[in-house]
């Protein structure tokens, strides 16, 4: 059973709940640099560079414990800038029997991507 997991960018913590349970040699863990135009969020430049670097630090803390990551950076030719673009391109490109997503902090990025799961 191939298992795609998605974590976000607040979500930069081993203990998160999409990792429980996780099969390393069946499931696929997703991770992108988006910062979406659509977004009510406005960062500082810094910010947006400190959160790169933490997430680029998480990817490969979670390579270096065996975990298979699907890494989009933020100039990756096949990022698609969304994170609902990003999973829908995984979800058509690859043979995954389940999406498991723990919350994230905005509402809006949850329906978007709940509704990508059912489309």
């Amino acid at each position: 059973m191939s298992i795609l997991r998605v974590i976000f960018e607040d979500q930069l913590s081993p203990p998160i709940s999409c990792l429980e349970n996780c099969d390393k040699s069946h499931n696929t863990l997703e991770m992108c640099e988006v910062f979406e135009k659509e977004s009510n969020i406005k960062r500082h430049m810094k910010k947006i560079a400190f959160l790169i670097s933490a997430i680029r630090h998480f990817c490969a803390g979670l390579k270096s414990y065996g975990y298979s990551v699907t890494y989009l950076k933020l100039d990756d030719m096949n990022n698609a800038g969304l994170y609902r673009g990003n999973v829908k391109d995984l979800l058509s490109y690859n043979d995954v029997e389940k999406l498991v997503v723990s919350h994230p902090s905005e509402y809006k990025l949850l329906k978007d991507i709940e509704n990508e799961r059912e489309s």
